[in-house]
């Protein structure tokens, strides 16, 4: 906002950052009596230029993130007490391979874990260093391993990192990449706090049909994010 701001001749008064419903959120505060003296394609650009940015920064986060991170192998981030994973001796660090011969992935995982019926799991992980083989058998009442994961960083950037920091990093991006993402749809999306809802107003001229499309679309989220019963 205040890059383009500026670049259209306004006068930034203040910017910064805030956390709010812990999410960090940036703001800019650009002097309202000459943002009303340029013309609407201007003033839909600089308001548009904040979900701009979060949607770049989303992408390119994303992009960091195909560099980093392998479609296959799970690292453990945690295990649920009492869990299938916890009764096997499964741990935080330790990194699954392969499932019954399978490379270890998202879906892989999914398919036999949540299979209803009970099954024998083969699993190659790696576990502190060593690679070695855990036989566990699922029960049919049993639809869940009990972990929290993440997909493996690729091999040379555990090389050059160590798994621990290349985890954290990689969590760090996509953590980025969702809260950008994130920030991206809210604040384009035609609601009265966004800058979705200031652009309606800006292109359309007119107060009720501003409030109208505001009122609209604050009430499908309300739907949307509603329980259902």
């Amino acid at each position: 906002h205040a890059y383009t701001a500026r670049s259209h001749g306004l006068k930034v008064k203040s910017l910064g950052f805030i956390i709010a419903f812990i999410l960090p959120l940036a703001f800019t505060e650009i002097d309202d009596e000459e943002f009303k003296k340029i013309p609407v394609k201007n003033r839909v650009t600089i308001l548009a230029s904040g979900p701009s940015a979060n949607l770049l920064l989303s992408l390119i986060a994303l992009y960091i993130a195909s560099l980093i991170m392998s479609p296959t192998g799970i690292v453990i981030l945690s295990v649920e007490e009492n869990s299938l994973a916890y009764k096997y001796g499964l741990k935080p660090g330790d990194v699954i391979l392969e499932i019954n011969g399978e490379q270890a992935d998202r879906l892989t995982l999914a398919k036999y874990v949540s299979n209803k019926t009970g099954l024998n799991l083969t699993l190659k992980i790696l576990s502190n260093g060593v690679v070695k083989t855990l036989e566990i058998y699922k029960p049919e009442n049993i639809t869940k391993l009990g972990i929290s994961f993440t997909m493996k960083p690729y091999d040379h950037v555990v090389e050059a990192l160590g798994l621990d920091t290349a985890v954290a990093l990689q969590l760090i991006i996509l953590w980025l990449y969702v809260v950008n993402l994130g920030l991206s749809v809210v604040n384009s999306a035609p609601l009265f706090i966004s800058d979705g809802g200031r652009i309606v107003y800006e292109v359309s001229k007119n107060k009720p049909i501003g409030h109208t499309v505001n009122i609209l679309s604050l009430i499908i989220l309300i739907l949307a994010v509603a329980p259902l019963k």
